[in-house]
């Protein structure tokens, strides 16, 4: 059941669909309604009779006052009993795993994020969890970003929803079958909760890299750099920041032209980002294109991926997602952590500092740099560990 509204698990979702049918098995995917999910994508792409949507309103809400909840709760677990009463949705989605546990015994229920993996809190069934961040470590991350200085009521705020987010993974892990991380720093932490139940399973390739060409032809051509993620997220927003606060302007104006900067995401509420707008009437390469629902599109035009996050969460799929589509990546080396197999000026950019990481832009588009063999050799080493043929197994 992806989260209500986020498209962030759409691919992961797609492709884990394509990897379900290829085992030969029969896939329900639920779907709440209003999520950013292309249904006729889906029915298109797989053309498969074992593949089943099911719609869930998205408005369903457990509508009992506090004190009915109380008084009418199932106590076989109280954490999650608690849980129930803290969100309104939880226990009607609960509902529905109870209802297909019941239709269907031995099915495999999987889920994306652990706002929705921990309704499984205190049930039995052949739970998988697919987890992409140390959610309680980024939260905390998250928290500290910004000028503002936080008062004590909000810093305990923060401290509970850490604490309470951490007791959440903790139950989570231990309720499910299989947890599957996107990097060796997550697989690490969860072992030491979860043990070998924890496997580094971090993506499925929706396709052979075979079925995948790219040309690079840049000569007398502009560079087209790709910036992807919801500026509505703060990490995203976070990347796009450093570039323009700590990249453009130390770029010749004269070098402007030689290449453009893509930035693909949601965008809702650009109103509150007054220094992304100034930076748009500035540097004329720099296009704002919002949310775009083709996605392979905008991959296959793209000639090289930034990652000016310094964080070490947030974008590490969008880095193996752009490895998946030969494009090459630039990357601060705190937002690759945890990736297999990267090895610098080899298959990746990785730049430990801004002068760094403004360098690597120059060379780039001076065409110093080979692009094509960093994308085919991290396809070749990257792809090849992380691809579905191996993950399958």
């Amino acid at each position: 059941m992806p989260l209500p509204n986020k498209s962030g698990a759409v691919v992961r979702i797609m492709a884990n669909v394509e990897s379900y049918l290829k085992l030969g098995y029969r896939v329900h995917l639920h779907i709440i309604n209003k999520s950013k999910i292309d249904i006729s994508k889906l029915y298109s792409e797989f053309k498969n009779d074992r593949l089943h949507i099911k719609h869930i309103n998205e408005d369903i809400v457990d509508n009992r006052s506090i004190i009915n909840k109380v008084l009418r709760a199932e106590t076989y677990h109280l954490f999650s009993w608690v849980l129930d009463i803290l969100d309104d949705k939880r226990a009607k989605f609960r509902d529905i795993v109870i209802k297909n546990k019941k239709h269907f015994p031995g099915a495999i229920h999987h889920f994306e994020y652990l706002h929705i993996a921990s309704i499984i809190i205190g049930l039995k069934g052949n739970f998988i969890w697919s987890n992409h961040d140390l959610a309680s470590k980024r939260l905390i991350i998250v928290s500290k970003l910004g000028y503002k200085k936080k008062t004590l009521m909000e810093e305990v705020l923060i401290y509970f929803k850490y604490t309470l987010t951490k007791m959440i993974e903790y139950h989570t892990i231990n309720s499910a079958k299989l947890v599957f991380t996107a990097s060796s720093t997550e697989c690490d932490h969860y072992k030491k909760i979860g043990g070998e139940k924890v496997k580094l399973l971090p993506y499925y390739f929706p396709k052979s890299p075979n079925q995948i060409e790219k040309k690079y032809i840049l000569n007398n051509k502009i560079i087209k750099m790709l910036h992807l993620g919801s500026l509505d997220a703060k990490l995203p927003y976070l990347s796009l920041h450093n570039i323009i606060n700590y990249i453009c302007p130390l770029i010749k104006s004269s070098d402007l032209s030689l290449f453009e900067l893509n930035v693909v995401g949601n965008f809702s509420k650009i109103k509150d980002y007054p220094l992304i707008e100034k930076a748009c009437d500035k540097y004329k390469n720099i296009r704002l294109l919002g949310y775009v629902e083709d996605l392979e599109s905008i991959w296959r035009e793209s000639d090289v991926l930034l990652v000016a996050s310094d964080i070490e969460i947030g974008i590490r799929t969008k880095i193996i997602e752009s490895i998946r589509f030969k494009v090459p990546v630039l990357s601060m080396s705190e937002a690759a952590k945890g990736i297999k197999k990267l090895v610098n000026n080899e298959n990746i950019l990785l730049a430990d500092d801004f002068e760094e990481f403004l360098n690597y832009i120059v060379k780039i588009y001076s065409r110093d740099i080979d692009l094509k063999k960093i994308a085919d050799n991290a396809y070749r080493t990257v792809g090849s560990f992380y691809s579905k043929e191996n993950n399958l197994k």
